[in-house]
This record gives structure tokens, sequence and C-alpha cells, in this order.
């Protein structure tokens, strides 16, 4: 209940923290610095090793086809680079949407 509670707060606090960094070039790279190592800690300290645990070693290859394949398809395809780049976001906006509805259906 206590997570449940934090993520609330965080999705409730996060725009405002945003909206408070206005245009300040500090702040601004304070929060994405911030949500980065966040990130970067929940998929290395907890959802790398959950993984590892139940499907083995082929979540390595997964998670490094993830962190790496968008980049290399990008400086591969360096003339269409953009449409990539837009590409890879949709894919990643999808790939979000699939996740939340998931973690609903799971709820």
């Amino acid at each position: 209940m206590i997570a449940l509670t934090l993520s609330i707060a965080a999705l409730a606090f996060g725009p405002a923290v945003f909206g408070l960094a206005g245009q300040r070039r500090t702040a601004l790279a304070a929060l994405d610095a911030f949500g980065f190592v966040s990130i970067a800690g929940l998929v290395l300290l907890h959802l790398l090793p959950h993984t590892l645990s139940t499907v083995g070693w082929t979540a390595v290859a997964a998670a490094a086809l993830g962190f790496f394949g968008p980049t290399i398809a990008e400086r591969a395809l360096h003339r269409a680079a953009a449409k990539v780049h837009l590409l890879f976001l949709v894919l990643a906006l999808l790939g979000f949407g699939v996740h939340a509805f998931l973690d609903g259906v799971a709820l």
C-alpha cells in the first residue's frame, strides 16, 4: 500500500516539480539526471536480477538488445535517423501502453 501511495504521489508531484523548474538549465539537468539514475537503478538492481532468476541468461540478451538496439539502428540508418528515432519512440510508447494495461489487468 505504501508503494502505491508513493507512486501516486510521484505522478502528482512530478509535473509540478517540472513546471517549477521552468527554463532553468541546471534544474532541468538535475531532473534528467535523477530520472536516468532512478530508472537505471530500478532496472539493474530490481528488474534484471528478478528476470535472471525467472527467465535465465536470455534476459541479459533481451536487456542488451533493448538498451543498444535503438542506438545501433539509428547509427546504421543515419540518413533516416529522424524516422527511425520516431519509430522507436512509437514502439516505446506502445510498449508502455501494453505494460500499463497488463499492470491494470494484474491489479
